[in-house]
Formats: C-alpha cells, structure tokens, sequence
C-alpha cells in the first residue's frame, strides 16, 4: 500500500510539473481570471485577447495561470495551448468578433458551419446566435450565486 501512494503521488507530481513552464493564449476579447475553478468565483483579474500566460497547473479542464504577482483560473474553452501569432487589427476594425476568432482559433471556421448546417437543417440557429449575444456580468453572476445558496465544491 506503501508504494501505492508513493506511486500515486508520483504521478501526480510529474502531471503537475508537465504543466508547469507550458504556455497558453487567451482567444476572446476579455476573459476572467478565476479565484477558484467555477464559473461563478470571484473575478481577480481579466486577460485580453493574444495574452501569453505560463500555465502554473492544469486541474479538470482549468488551468491556473499567473498574472504579474497574481495567479488565476481560466476555463479552457477560452485558451489554446501554446503561443499564437495574434493580432488586434481585426479588432479595431469590427471585422471578426471574439467568439469568431477563439471558435477559427478551434477550427471552426464558415466553411465548416456551413457544412455542419447543410447536414444539420432542422437545427434552430436563430436560437444558437441569441444565446450567443447573452452577456452575464460578474454582479449577476453573484446576485444568481447568493438567491440560489450555491455553495463551492470544495475541492
């Protein structure tokens, strides 16, 4: 049983250091940095669009990643790994919005929408780009967490 749970936190340990001096891109306009790996902890910083970040450690689809003396937990959805020639350009422009870039970024692109649409016709899209232009702040987040008694996982 010993060597069981040397072995356990073995693997553990190399699983955190591989994450560790691995780098990440931020691939939406703004994104929060996380207290805690839930959608609806606190906010301690935000990254743009093109940010760099070192990944501190990679935990259930989150990464922990350090900000100046700050370190925070960002969703993977947001993120691809590695560094990516990013630019603001389009930004500026009006030309591709946030979602635009982080879902080409993913490989999803119009020319696969427009395949996916063809083989999917009775999907209701119309819903799909309402939902997509739903913006929550921080405050509704939090007013939503505190009037339901949401409580953390703990873990």
């Amino acid at each position: 049983m010993r060597y069981f749970i040397l072995s356990l936190v073995a693997v553990i340990s190399v699983a955190t250091i591989a994450s560790a001096g691995q780098i990440i891109t931020i691939m939406h306009k703004t994104t929060s940095l996380r207290a805690d790996r839930q959608f609806f902890a606190p906010t301690i910083a935000t990254a743009s669009y093109g940010d760099q970040l070192p990944v501190v450690e990679e935990k259930g689809g989150w990464y922990k990643v350090a900000v100046g003396d700050k370190s925070g937990w960002v969703y993977s959805s947001a993120t691809a790994k590695g560094k990516v020639a990013v630019t603001a350009k389009h930004f500026n422009k009006g030309a591709v919005s946030d979602q635009d870039v982080a879902l080409a970024g993913k490989g999803f692109n119009e020319k696969v929408e427009g395949k996916y649409k063809k083989e999917n016709p009775d999907m209701n899209y119309a819903a799909v780009d309402r939902m997509e232009k739903v913006n929550v702040s921080d405050g509704q987040i939090n007013k939503f967490v505190a009037e339901g008694n949401l409580e953390s996982r703990g873990e």
